[in-house]
């Protein structure tokens, strides 16, 4: 499941910079045309492509937690495929204290680069 969503979002992401000039990209999410605000995971898109550009600067700009989750994808990706050629499946397996504790602090992290993104970047 990871190699079907990360592969195609990173060749995406990868190509980002030839489709946009022709109007080839997709537009501004529900929550943007709505509200005129970005949506919690907007530039996500731009800032894989500067990383991929090894523009870090300009992605931390575009959306701060960027370049990190752009390095945690192609971890991902490889350790699917790895486990793919091994025949294995891929699991991760918390104890339920540490699943909560994960999933405060990434919920934290998103809020924390949403609300830099509205405030600071002025958007």
């Amino acid at each position: 499941m990871i190699l079907v969503l990360l592969v195609p979002l990173l060749a995406y992401t990868r190509l980002y910079f030839w489709l946009h000039p022709r109007d080839l990209t997709f537009d501004p999410s529900l929550f943007m045309w709505l509200t005129g605000k970005p949506d919690p995971t907007c530039g996500l898109t731009r800032t894989f492509a500067y990383t991929w550009r090894g523009d870090l600067l300009q992605a931390i700009h575009v959306y701060p937690l960027g370049p990190l989750l752009f390095a945690a994808s192609v971890v991902a990706i490889v350790a699917a495929g790895v486990s793919l050629i091994r025949g294995r499946s891929l699991s991760v397996h918390f104890d339920p204290r540490v699943r909560r504790l994960v999933y405060v602090l990434l919920g934290t992290a998103l809020l924390l680069n949403w609300l830099s993104k509205l405030l600071w970047l002025g958007m």
